[in-house]
């Protein structure tokens, strides 16, 4: 009846609507001067949050602004964070003599001493070998910048090359190491998980690390189909519309994969999500997920 049709209608125009982008106005306010702010929260904010209204050549001018970045503290509520640029001191020691004759010793395999807190990965652990194996990781995924915190592996994390580096150079271990590396790898101990072969699912936050490296588990889709994925964040996989996409999850195992979409030439997105029996959902924080539609949105999308 007609009553039935205008409630189909409705619920599909309320089903387009969800697949839109979000706004940036949906997640953030903001003001351009201390009058902005309305009367009740004006007390929280003081005049020096704001750029002094001068001229942008004034504000280089004393405060020298291109020589700063802003580093976004992912997932810690802690203060005082500083980058250090460490510069190797060209100057040679003068332990040797001048004379003596300095062999070469080709490349040598660096050594590891134990850390405090930090565990370096061993490449030959059955767990790496299983991860690398899972997800197709190519030879060139630097298995040795992998790090865990215990034994048990529960955790594992990627540093850079650099901080890689210096920890296999700071044998005297003068660096006080609170924490390091994005969270990469984590093992899975949800009953959900339990009787598939998937032990280390990957963490949102270092899968930009991982996913270049990847041939197994990684789908790529068209943006449309990933904005109504994250959108969704949890569908039945009879539910997918019918694409390559729902043919390659079909076939999929249970298990954590990754999907990935262009956004412009020179921009990539990447989600990772899980395949249940019957379902797929992100496995994304809030957090995260509002990052990453506000990526989307100053893409102009």
């Amino acid at each position: 009846n007609e009553a039935q049709e205008e409630a189909k209608e409705n619920d599909l125009g309320l089903e387009e609507q969800n697949t839109q982008p979000p706004k940036f106005e949906d997640y953030f306010r903001e003001y351009k001067t201390p009058e902005e702010i309305p009367p009740e929260r004006q007390n929280k904010f003081k005049p020096t949050f704001f750029l002094p209204q001068v001229t942008d050549e004034e504000i280089e001018a004393k405060y020298h602004l291109s020589r700063c970045i802003r580093v976004f503290p992912n997932d810690q509520d802690t203060s005082g964070f500083f980058i250090a640029l460490i510069k190797r001191n060209p100057i040679k020691s003068n332990k040797h003599n001048s004379n003596e004759e300095i062999k070469d010793l080709g490349e040598v395999q660096p050594v590891q001493k134990p850390l405090q807190k930090l565990i370096r990965c061993d490449p030959k652990d059955p767990e790496i070998e299983f991860i690398k194996t899972f997800y197709g990781l190519t030879e060139d995924f630097p298995l040795d910048q992998l790090f865990t915190y215990s034994e048990s592996m529960k955790k594992i994390v990627v540093v850079n090359r650099g901080l890689s580096d210096y920890l296999y150079a700071d044998q005297d271990q003068k660096l006080n190491l609170i924490t390091a590396g994005a969270d990469t790898f984590i093992k899975n101990k949800s009953k959900h998980f339990s009787g598939t072969e998937c032990i280390f699912r990957i963490s949102q936050n270092g899968v930009y690390h991982v996913y270049p490296f990847m041939t197994k588990r990684i789908l790529r889709v068209d943006l449309d189909l990933f904005l109504l994925l994250i959108t969704k964040q949890k569908m039945d996989i009879e539910d997918i519309p019918e694409s390559e996409f729902k043919a390659q999850i079909l076939t999929m195992t249970c298990g954590c994969f990754v999907i990935v979409t262009e956004v412009t030439e020179s921009q990539e997105e990447v989600i990772v999500f899980h395949r249940h029996q019957n379902y797929i959902d992100a496995m994304i924080s809030e957090l995260n997920l509002h990052k990453l539609k506000t990526c989307l949105v100053k893409s102009n999308f």
